[in-house]
C-alpha cells in the first residue's frame, strides 16, 4: 500500500464518520424541535444550555422609518425560523 493509498483511505474514513455525525446531529436537532413543539414552548433551558427554535421577524415597519433605504435594498417577502442550543 503506498501512502497515498492510507491517505485516501483515511480520507474517505473521515468522510463517513463526518456523514454519520451530521446524520446524529440532525436527528438530535430534530428530537429537540418535537420536544418544544409537543411543550407549545419556543425556548426551554436544559442545564447549562438554553433551546431555541421559532419563527422570528424584523419589525419593517420600523426598519422603514429609520432606514427606508436599507429597507428597499433589502425588503422581500418571506418567513425564517431558527433553531439554536446556546
Amino acid at each position: 500500500m503506498t501512502n497515498l493509498e492510507n491517505k485516501a483511505r483515511a480520507y474517505r474514513n473521515l468522510q463517513a464518520q463526518i456523514k454519520a455525525l451530521e446524520e446524529g446531529a440532525a436527528n438530535l436537532k430534530q428530537e429537540m424541535i418535537n420536544e418544544l413543539d409537543a411543550r407549545k414552548i419556543d425556548e426551554l433551558t436544559a442545564g447549562e444550555y438554553t433551546i431555541r427554535y421559532g419563527l422570528y421577524e424584523i419589525d419593517t415597519t420600523r426598519l422603514k422609518s429609520e432606514n427606508a433605504n436599507l429597507y428597499n435594498q433589502y425588503a422581500k417577502s418571506m418567513v425564517s425560523t431558527r433553531f439554536s442550543v446556546a
